[in-house]
């Protein structure tokens, strides 16, 4: 996947539910946990795919962290959105 295609994977989900909470917040609020997660998750895939194309030989610690910020992200995001 080109660069541009995987910006654009990642963009279009949060663009959609950006133009969808503008008309109607409350079917948003309950979007925005998914999308955050599919989003992380299309960001962890890109990350994984040009690392592997670029020859970068990451630590075992930097997949950790990786991974534990995109679960991190949509944790917070549920939590955001349960306290609203």
């Amino acid at each position: 996947m080109s660069h541009r295609r995987a910006v654009l994977w990642i963009m279009v989900p949060m663009a959609g539910t950006g133009l969808l909470d503008a008309g109607h917040a409350d079917a948003a609020a309950q979007l925005h946990p998914v999308v955050g997660g599919a989003v992380s998750y299309l960001g962890f895939l890109w990350y994984r795919g040009d690392s592997d194309a670029r020859g970068f030989r990451g630590s075992r610690w930097l997949g950790v962290a990786v991974v534990a910020f995109t679960v991190a992200t949509g944790v917070g995001m549920a939590i955001h959105v349960g306290l609203a």
